[in-house]
């Protein structure tokens, strides 16, 4: 917690100001992540006096907002929570997410009230405006206001008279908007109430399920009076279907003077991500000292059954910080998991080392194939958004989108297509690896693999990194197709060997280590070479490859060599050309 830390105060309004202001910071990028709290404690009674002579609390300790006999309201403590990210943030840290601020909107009563204690429709009327234009939501779509209700005569009637006002313009009669608060349950709790009216209405947005609201006996007279669309619901009952996102509004109110309205809405539904019964999880359990990390194992050990094995172990890695004293386990289920960590009680704690060195590797041809991807794109926000920007890049330099042929599963024939394919996905799987925290000390690349790795390092920025393979690319599929590679178990020395009488027309391309060589060259003596290989027992597979990269067929794409065919291949100078197949 390392960005601005500040205190609000706008009275009974509190809450939703903060909103605002934490709304802001985020979509600044001030900040990524904002904690919001309202804390309301009674430790003296002199307000309390103050309020009760003004006639402004409830004689019968009961909160009745909306009822004809409504008298005031309850004072009360509490505390409220929430913390709020940009929505692709939470997304893809795989966050539950209740509800989307869609918009926020505040205004002043100034004079409107007539005095400091008496509400002014005109200055909540802006707020409500201002809050659905800044969600791009005409006020007649919102489904359920939570409102401040107070509960004493004047406010319900100013509140409910500009609802009606606001909302009810446009409105399908036969459609009223849901009106409730959650003071009616808990009271007032004044600085934190619009938070706590967050909260309710967040997690309604998300059931679906509408709250009755309590104790109201006879509604108060306004509704009819002036045939307002809005209905106090006297049963719990489900949102109503209106064939789009659930809409919400939430209403907070100072006494003085300050009005602030914020716009929810029901989040994106992500596609549940299949569960593998049978896959390990691991929990890591950690803390400062042996003693602290035992009992936290203990007591994990014991919530486990009840508490959810993937929740557990997703928040003990991801959500907790990690310290030297460490204890980790490995399961299958919650009892497995349980015991695992018991058994590892026993053994104590394990002090942690100095990690160490992290080298990302990036692969090059023959790692490609139809289908690759396609989970991933699905299952890791990370990894598609990270694609999509380097299918982008592909799609202005060559005119196709990596994203849309690995969503498809269309065949990625040719090095016009695969290699693009290829770059993009490792792009995107480093930065899988990053956001899961395991981040590289240095980075190498073979072939494709080179420029992916020098996008990842930063060295070339995804757009070049796009130019530099697509053209390359189009560069190499002007070759002839009788070229090919030829991946063989033999030591580079023995390759060579092996291929001896075929020295005019096969090399060793790639020498993959000390017992693996990859040959490169013409397509009829690499068949020759590798059935005589196979007679011999030696293991042989050729390479998905249309050319004979790392080998003298290239020797064409060199300076002076086909230069204007060259040219109307990439479009750049010959040297150019020549530099990027290097």
């Amino acid at each position: 917690m390392r960005g601005p830390s500040m205190s609000v105060d706008a009275t009974c309004a509190t809450g939703l100001v903060s909103v605002q202001l934490a709304r802001n910071s985020l979509l600044l990028g001030e900040t990524s992540l904002a904690l919001l709290t309202g804390v309301s404690l009674l430790l003296s009674p002199v307000n309390s006096v103050g309020l009760s002579n003004g006639t402004i609390l409830s004689p019968t300790g009961r909160c009745r907002f909306g009822d004809a006999e409504a008298e005031g309201y309850v004072r009360s403590e509490g505390v409220a929570a929430v913390v709020l990210k940009r929505l692709p943030d939470a997304i893809a840290d795989g966050d539950r997410v209740y509800a989307v601020i869609s918009g926020v909107g505040t205004s002043s009563d100034g004079r409107t009230g007539g005095s400091l204690m008496k509400p002014g429709g005109a200055g909540q009327e802006r707020a409500l405006h201002a809050a659905y234009r800044d969600a791009g939501r005409d006020p007649s779509d919102v489904d359920y206001v939570e409102a401040h209700g107070t509960g004493t005569v004047t406010g319900d009637r100013v509140e409910l008279d500009t609802l009606g006002k606001v909302v009810g313009t446009g409105r399908d009669p036969d459609r009223p908007c849901l009106v409730g608060s959650a003071k009616s349950n808990i009271g007032h709790v004044e600085s934190a109430a619009g938070l706590a009216g967050l909260i309710k209405t967040a997690l309604m947005v998300n059931t679906g399920i509408v709250p009755r609201t309590l104790h109201v006996d006879n509604p108060n007279p306004v509704l009819s009076e002036q045939n307002l669309p809005l209905e106090l619901p006297s049963t719990t009952r489900e949102w109503p279907r209106t064939g789009r996102p659930r809409v919400a509004g939430v209403n907070c109110f100072g006494i003085s003077g300050t009005n602030a309205h914020v716009v929810l809405e029901e989040p994106p539904r992500s596609k549940p991500v299949e569960r593998q019964p049978s896959r390990a999880r691991l929990v890591p359990v950690s803390a400062k000292a042996p003693a602290a990390a035992r009992a936290l194992a203990e007591r994990i050990a014991g919530v486990l059954p009840t508490a959810g094995l993937d929740d557990v172990c997703f928040s003990a890695g991801v959500r907790r910080s990690h310290h030297p004293h460490r204890i980790t386990a490995v399961g299958h289920d919650a009892e497995s998991m349980a015991a695992a960590l018991r058994a590892r009680l026993a053994r104590g704690t394990t002090s942690a080392r100095k990690p160490p060195k992290v080298v990302f590797v990036f692969s090059g041809l023959g790692s490609a194939w139809t289908g690759m991807a396609r989970r991933l794109l699905v299952e890791l926000p990370v990894f598609r958004h990270r694609l999509a920007e380097c299918s982008a890049a592909v799609e202005a330099e060559a005119g196709w989108s990596v994203l849309r042929a690995l969503e498809s599963g269309e065949p990625l024939t040719g090095p016009e297509r695969e290699h693009p394919a290829l770059w993009a996905v490792q792009v995107a799987l480093a930065a899988v690896w990053e956001h899961w925290g395991v981040r590289s000390d240095e980075v190498v690349g073979q072939s494709v693999g080179e420029i992916a790795a020098a996008t990842m390092s930063g060295s070339l920025s995804v757009a070049d990194g796009a130019a530099v393979v697509c053209r390359r690319a189009a560069m190499l599929a002007t070759l002839p197709d009788t070229g090919g590679m030829l991946l063989v178990r033999l030591p580079a020395a023995q390759a060579r060997e092996a291929l001896a009488d075929h020295r005019d027309r096969v090399s060793v391309g790639v020498i993959s280590s000390d017992n693996t060589t990859v040959l490169s060259g013409d397509l009829e003596a690499l068949d020759e070479i590798s059935a005589t290989l196979e007679a011999r027992g030696i293991f042989c597979r050729p390479v998905a490859i249309d050319y004979a990269s790392h080998s003298p067929q290239v020797q064409p794409l060199r300076p002076g060599q086909r230069s204007g065919e060259l040219r109307r291949a990439t479009g750049l100078p010959v040297a150019t050309s020549a530099a990027l197949a290097r």
